[in-house]
C-alpha cells in the first residue's frame, strides 16, 4: 500500500500492515510506514522528513488524534493507548 500526502514528508510512504507495537517499529526500522484497522478506526504511522515518528489514529475517514514523537518510547505510548481504542 502507499501512503501520499502526508503531513511533513516530502515523499509517498510504502506502507506495511503492523499487528501490535513491536510491529509497528519493526516497519519503521526499515524506513517504510506501518498501518493497522479494527472496527473502531486505523493508525497510520511514518518517519517524516527529520526522522521524528508522525501517527495518525482515525475514524470515518477524519483524523481524531495525531502527534509527533522523537522518541519511540513516547510512541510506544501513543499507540498503545490508540490500539486499544481502534479494537
Amino acid at each position: 500500500m502507499l501512503l501520499t500526502g502526508l503531513p511533513n514528508t516530502s515523499e509517498d510512504k510504502e506502507a506495511y500492515s503492523a499487528h501490535g507495537v513491536n510491529d509497528f517499529v519493526r516497519i519503521l526500522r526499515k524506513g517504510k510506514a506501518a498501518t493497522t484497522a479494527g472496527p473502531n478506526g486505523a493508525i497510520n504511522v511514518w518517519l517524516n522528513d527529520k526522522g521524528e515518528y508522525e501517527c495518525a489514529a482515525m475514524r470515518f475517514k477524519a483524523t481524531v488524534s495525531s502527534g509527533t514523537f522523537r522518541t519511540q518510547s513516547a510512541l510506544r505510548l501513543w499507540l498503545r493507548a490508540w490500539l486499544r481504542e481502534i479494537e
